[in-house]
């Protein structure tokens, strides 16, 4: 969705979507000490939780979608307000894959079954775990 707001605000309208706003409450979606979760590219981020069943990382992402869906609509410099949310896609080691080209690459399918399936939703590369929204 950045990308879409950089092309019909200016590139300044985007990096609004990714900062954080005065006046807004901060999202309480916790991970444990070993868990990491950082930037993959421009709007697309990647968490890693290290020894959680497949079903427990569908229910964890579940959970990030409705915490973004609940913040306050972003509206940028050229007025266009807009909803936030989340298409996330699950993979998980070693049923999706042995290496983290073949996670990312699972994940990333999954990811693009969920925008295609009407975005703000999960989806599992192993389709085996209902698929939530």
């Amino acid at each position: 969705m950045a990308a879409q707001i950089n092309r019909r605000g200016g590139c300044r309208s985007g990096p609004v979507l990714r900062r954080p706003h005065r006046g807004r409450p901060e999202p309480r979606v916790r991970g444990r000490g070993y868990d990491a979760v950082g930037r993959f590219g421009g709007e697309e981020f990647i968490a890693l939780l290290d020894g959680v069943a497949p079903e427990t990382a569908v229910n964890i992402a579940v959970r990030i979608t409705q915490v973004i869906r609940a913040l306050t609509p972003i509206t940028a410099d050229h007025g266009c307000a807009r909803p936030l949310t989340a298409s996330i896609g699950v993979a998980s080691y070693p049923g999706d894959g042995t290496s983290i080209d073949a996670l990312t690459a699972a994940a990333d399918t999954a990811m693009y079954t969920a925008k295609t399936a009407g975005r703000d939703c999960v989806r599992h590369a192993e389709n085996s775990i209902n698929p939530t929204r």
